[in-house]
């Protein structure tokens, strides 16, 4: 009797879950989350701009809210995220952008 034994390897990571690349010509977004826990609004998302400007703005849309959050800058932060999709949408002064939805 032949026998067929499989092997299953779960590596979790304690702290970053999942890692986005999106890249336009002229827009680099590089994005780093962190799943919240199972009841906690306790997730991350990071999002790292490069391009050829210093500052851009940052618009997000959740599924829950219907305003959607603006910021400005290089790098942003996201805090005390709770589960569901995030819209991304990254601008420079020249209406260059580059956009990704993030499930949490």
């Amino acid at each position: 009797m032949v026998r067929k034994v499989f092997t299953c390897v779960v590596i979790a990571s304690l702290f970053w879950a999942t890692s986005y690349r999106n890249d336009t010509p002229k827009l680099k977004l590089d994005i780093q989350i962190k799943h919240p826990s199972h009841t906690l609004s306790d997730g991350i998302i990071q999002v790292n701009v490069s391009g050829e400007k210093d500052e851009y703005t940052m618009i997000v849309n959740t599924n829950t809210k219907s305003n959607p959050i603006t910021l400005k800058g290089k790098n942003f932060t996201l805090n005390n995220l709770a589960k569901g999709f995030y819209y991304i949408t990254v601008f420079d002064a020249d209406g260059n952008s580059a956009s990704q939805r993030i499930d949490l």
